[in-house]
């Protein structure tokens, strides 16, 4: 059973069109970033990411790519919904389901951006991108001021187009009382930082300390809070990160 239960797209959506969309998916071309489950289709004369969604982390590792529940994929619409009207992200053009007995495989479409980069992939360049990597950091504050708490905030679910910055990927995060609290909003940054160790560490490539210095100078230029200047890499919780990481990279964990 096809279940669409989201749609904000110029074409009309019906079961014919689910089916063809997904016909579309088996031939389209894969995304390099992310899982593997996104790919690049042609619909109508324009182009289109269709992403299946899959679960990531250990849960991928003991659960079924098919979901029981669809209540957080509603929760992200809804999140959606206030970060793109207040330009933070890429709109959802169509999100639909099929039903299998208990099962659910999710799958979203939205807007194709040429040359897009992810913040993962700046990250390993050098030089580094100052004016992009202080966006992002930009952009976090920027959410945090809303109050969003984002659950998966890594190098991947940043990206940036020739004009815009965009955060994706809001499945399980949480709005709370705005500007989020300096709690939240710290554990959230160190998100961002525990990624950029593992995928810098992943790659083989030397950590670079200009890479939080940008981040968080554009940050605080967004946020001005205090707090935001001590900021730092060098403390005990990204030290044991960092050691966690190159044992697991070394031995493949």
């Amino acid at each position: 059973m096809i279940i669409n239960f989201y749609k904000n797209c110029p074409f009309e959506v019906t079961e014919s069109t689910i089916k063809e969309l997904l016909e579309l998916y088996e031939k389209g071309k894969t995304l390099s970033e992310g899982r593997g489950t996104s790919k690049v289709i042609d619909y109508k004369e324009k182009k289109y990411i269709l992403k299946k969604e899959v679960r990531g982390g250990f849960s991928s590792l003991i659960l079924p790519d098919n979901f029981f529940s669809i209540s957080p994929f509603y929760k992200e619409i809804e999140i959606n919904n206030v970060m793109k009207k207040n330009g933070l992200t890429i709109p959802i053009s169509l999100r639909f389901g099929k039903k299998y007995n208990i099962l659910c495989e999710i799958y979203t479409l939205t807007q194709f951006f040429e040359d897009c980069l992810s913040l993962k992939q700046l990250a390993l360049n050098d030089p580094l991108d100052k004016k992009r990597v202080a966006s992002a950091g930009n952009y976090i504050a920027k959410m945090h001021k809303l109050g969003l708490y984002h659950s998966d905030l890594n190098l991947g679910n940043i990206i940036f187009s020739k004009e815009a910055t965009f955060i994706i990927d809001f499945k399980n995060s949480y709005f709370y009382k705005a500007p989020l609290d300096k709690k939240l909003s710290k554990r959230n940054l160190f998100r961002i930082f525990q990624s950029y160790l593992k995928e810098t560490i992943k790659a083989g490539k030397k950590l670079n300390e200009e890479f939080f210095e940008f981040l968080i100078e554009g940050y605080f230029n967004e946020r001005g809070d205090e707090w935001v200047k001590r900021l730092s890499s060098q403390n005990l919780y990204l030290e044991i990160k960092k050691i966690i990481y190159k044992i697991r990279f070394r031995f493949q964990i």
